[in-house]
């Protein structure tokens, strides 16, 4: 079997990956030595995902909510679409899962309790999660812009469902960003967002100082032992 490379990939995947790596055209060349090593690696072919979403599908079927309604029918035809299946088409299927598709996440808390900077990092027992920055600033010739910045992740699986496929909490996400900006009292403009697995490498994040990287984006804290102020970098 020909060995698999970063041109085989699908067309879709390939653009997410240039727009997360601030390029206009996909170009394997610049794909980093250890994020090419990832792309290719079995936990990102499509066969594992089709393998992964189809056992997430049956186990909703085989453990059907008592008070819910009955997503047997729905879940039967999705069964038959899960034997390979892109990252994207996984998230996507994702979102046709029924109300019993929130079991075996964290539960959101009855009290919040706060703490920062710790619960400023992504809580990835969570189904989903962002960070939204929405601000003005202006440029070198003091013209003022209003911009918005979304990173928006999405656990695939249930923690312990990933982990029993040998996945990380990072690798069990989608990551999507939104890019926006108007110049004042003009049009206002949207990038092309992009949606990437963790399974790919591109995902990265630590804390204290605060570090979160998607690609070239990232959110950085600007001190060593302070949360804030944090730098924004984004592109599209």
């Amino acid at each position: 079997m020909p060995k698999a490379t970063l041109n085989d990939l699908d067309e879709l995947e390939k653009q997410n990956i240039a727009l997360s790596l601030w390029m206009k055209e996909f170009n394997a060349k610049k794909i980093p030595k250890g994020v090419k090593k990832q792309i290719l690696s079995k936990k990102n072919s499509p066969e594992s995902f089709g393998e992964r979403m189809h056992h997430r599908v049956q186990d909703l079927l085989d453990n059907p909510d008592s008070f819910t309604p009955s997503y047997r029918k729905r879940y039967e035809k999705l069964l038959e679409h899960c034997n390979s299946l892109t990252s994207i088409q996984a998230y996507a299927l994702n979102h046709l899962l029924g109300m019993d598709s929130s079991r075996g996440y964290h539960d959101i808390p009855d009290e919040s309790n706060l703490e920062f900077p710790r619960d400023f990092a992504p809580q990835l027992g969570y189904q989903v999660g962002w960070h939204f920055f929405v601000g003005n600033c202006r440029d070198t010739r003091r013209r003022e812009y209003g911009i918005l910045v979304s990173f928006y992740r999405y656990s695939l699986l249930p923690p312990e469902m990933a982990h029993s496929f040998g996945l990380s909490d990072w690798d069990n996400q989608i990551f999507e960003m939104q890019l926006a900006i108007a110049r004042a009292g003009e049009e206002h403009l949207q990038a092309r967002p992009f949606a990437i697995a963790g399974t790919t490498g591109l995902l990265n994040f630590s804390n204290q100082p605060f570090h979160y990287q998607a690609g070239n984006n990232r959110i950085i804290s600007e001190k060593e032992d302070e949360l804030f102020p944090l730098r924004v970098q984004a592109w599209g």
